[in-house]
């Protein structure tokens, strides 16, 4: 059985546990503060927060990392800046990167043999992981504000992909009381529907609960779950 053990944030991270039994699997879902998170900055990276993010990795021992808007080096196969050591990273990055989604590996998994590509595309990024657990997939998905028909988009990956056993890191650029939004908006409500209909559910944490909320944070990320 697969159970969550705890999620806490931690700094502009938020970091959830995945049990399954005796294994333990940990899961990183990236967190925005403004325009600085630890791994890289949206727009221009720093050091400081690259060190960081490289050594919160390796404490924590996190084996998935799913990012949204990652900074990468611009030219007609743009490469991801800054991936952290012994990680596979996985994405469909073109010109456009600046609104795309990846996932890092830790490599030892990557060159297991029980990782399958499920979906990919510029925005949104699905691998599968097998064990004798069973099989779990993670999806990063970032959803930008101009984004026109955002209700049949999700609802497209969500019939595609979702399942029990499945967590997404999504940039929804959406607002709702659910996940910490200080209103509900369309968007919002249009992503609550949809999150019912595929019988997933929000693993957000409350910001009552939250040790540290960065300033200017807009909730605008949204981390789903299936069942398990």
């Amino acid at each position: 059985m697969v159970t969550f053990n705890k999620a806490v944030q931690l700094s502009s991270w938020l970091v959830a546990n995945v049990l399954e039994d005796i294994e333990q699997t940990r899961v990183m879902l990236r967190r925005k503060s403004g325009n600085v998170s630890i791994v890289m900055d949206d727009i221009n990276p720093s050091i400081d927060s690259v060190l960081r993010g490289l050594k919160l990795l390796t404490d924590l021992s996190i084996d998935i990392v799913l990012i949204q808007e990652p900074y990468a080096i611009s030219g007609p196969s743009p490469t991801l800046a800054n991936v952290p050591p012994r990680y596979a990273a996985f994405h469909a990055l073109s010109s456009d990167h600046a609104y795309g989604a990846t996932i890092f590996l830790r490599q030892t998994i990557a060159d297991s043999g029980r990782v399958k590509l499920m979906h990919r595309a510029i925005h949104s990024e699905c691998i599968e992981v097998s064990s004798r657990f069973g099989t779990h997939r993670f999806m990063s998905l970032y959803l930008r504000p101009s984004l026109v028909n955002f209700c049949d988009s999700l609802n497209e990956l969500f019939t595609e992909l979702a399942s029990p056993c499945s967590i997404f890191g999504i940039d929804a650029n959406a607002k709702s009381l659910l996940w910490n939004s200080n209103r509900t908006d369309p968007k919002g409500v249009d992503l609550e529907s949809l999150v019912l209909m595929h019988k997933l559910n929000f693993i957000n944490v409350n910001k009552q609960h939250l040790e540290f909320i960065p300033g200017g944070t807009s909730f605008v990320d949204v981390t789903l779950a299936g069942d398990f």
